[in-house]
């Protein structure tokens, strides 16, 4: 995981942050986030539930996008797998079944 000044890290299914400061030079984490619901800013070290959205790019988090919802290109709704095609699958199941 990389990431640069003005990306947002997505922490699992709601929680997001502008990414401030990057005190490494290639960029790896830990990261200095600025998170939106409260202004708090904290030095954070991303785990495996976590995801870095480029600059520019819309978040849609897993309270914002409804399950069979469309995502953008490189978007996913946070907590919901999705294909190849952006269409979030039926747990347990195959992408029909998400249809």
């Amino acid at each position: 995981m990389r990431a640069h000044v003005g990306d947002q890290l997505v922490v699992g299914a709601d929680r997001v942050g502008i990414v401030v400061g990057v005190p490494a030079a290639d960029g790896s984490p830990p990261y200095i986030i600025k998170w939106q619901k409260d202004g708090h800013i904290a030095m954070v070290l991303p785990d495996q539930y976590s995801r870095i959205v480029p600059a520019g790019e819309r978040v849609v988090t897993g309270k914002q996008a409804a399950v069979g919802e469309q995502a953008a290109p490189g978007e996913q709704a946070a907590g919901e797998p999705v294909t190849s095609g952006g269409t979030p699958q039926a747990l347990g199941g195959t992408p029909e079944a998400a249809e």
